[in-house]
């Protein structure tokens, strides 16, 4: 049994040329989910490692996944491959879960959930197309093209015979989600009465805000919690039962402590 612990940027001459093919090699140094296997001639195979790693950890000049050092002793790298990622979203629960990004720069946000279908976002790109300066501002969507699919039946069908065919398209909106964001060489103050437009066309609550009422209405809300002086909050009646309250609540108001309703947001509750 050889050992021998190998350091990041250190060669391997000296390891590879204390073994034979036949000995039984050990290593100290592996990273998660790699292995050493000794072939013949010489050859030391490491096993379910990336090119990055190999390179930093390994072996400094690596080319075609192969590494050579003097007197016909070479290192070959097994490359792992990467892993396929699936699109696993569920949109039967983007209505009710708040947002988790920050900082963004946007100008109207929805306060409640809903759907935006096709003509909404027509209504949107025209309406704001032309009112603004292509040459001073520019405008951005902050919500994905429409990719949930709503069935629907014929009139007059009977009932039964399984689900209906594909309808149209919808794009799920959370509440607190930004829909469109503005900017360039101009004042909010100038396009606030084109975003104003908009927002009473939506099919949800919404308002019109800059980064610098977003960041208020952080402080607000971090403010209210700080000078809460109402003992019995929301959490606590959660967490200790109270009248076994916990049978009717859903796993979201357990996560949120009660602050949003399905998919409208309660004001105020701390």
């Amino acid at each position: 049994m050889f050992w021998y612990r190998q350091l990041p940027g250190r060669r391997l001459e000296p390891i590879l040329q204390s073994f034979s093919p036949d000995d039984t090699f050990s290593y100290s140094y592996l990273r998660a989910g790699e292995h050493f296997t000794v072939e013949k001639n010489h050859t030391l195979v490491i096993r379910n490692v990336t090119r990055e790693d190999a390179a930093t950890y390994y072996c400094s000049k690596l080319e075609k996944d192969v590494c050579r050092f003097g007197d016909g002793i070479e290192l070959r790298v097994d490359v792992r491959q990467q892993e396929s990622v699936k699109n696993t979203r569920r949109h039967c629960l983007e209505l009710e879960i708040p947002p988790t990004k920050e900082d963004l720069e946007g100008e109207y946000q929805a306060m409640g959930g809903g759907f935006l279908h096709w003509g909404h976002f027509e209504m949107m790109r025209l309406t704001i197309n032309r009112k603004i300066d292509s040459e001073t501002t520019f405008a951005r969507w902050g919500v994905n093209a429409p990719d949930k699919p709503i069935t629907r039946k014929g009139l007059g069908k009977r009932m039964g015979g399984g689900k209906g065919e594909i309808d149209h398209y919808v794009t799920p909106v959370r509440c607190g989600r930004i829909i469109v964001e503005l900017g360039g060489h101009v004042e909010f103050q100038e396009v606030e009465p084109v975003l104003t437009e908009v927002v009473k066309k939506l099919p949800f609550p919404a308002k019109v805000v800059s980064r610098e009422s977003l960041a208020a209405m952080k402080q607000e809300e971090q403010e209210l919690e700080l000078n809460n002086q109402n003992p019995w909050t929301f959490k606590r009646i959660v967490s200790t039962n109270m009248l076994g309250i916990r049978k009717v609540l859903s796993p979201y108001d357990l996560k949120y402590q009660g602050k949003y309703s399905g998919k409208f947001r309660i004001p105020g509750r701390v």
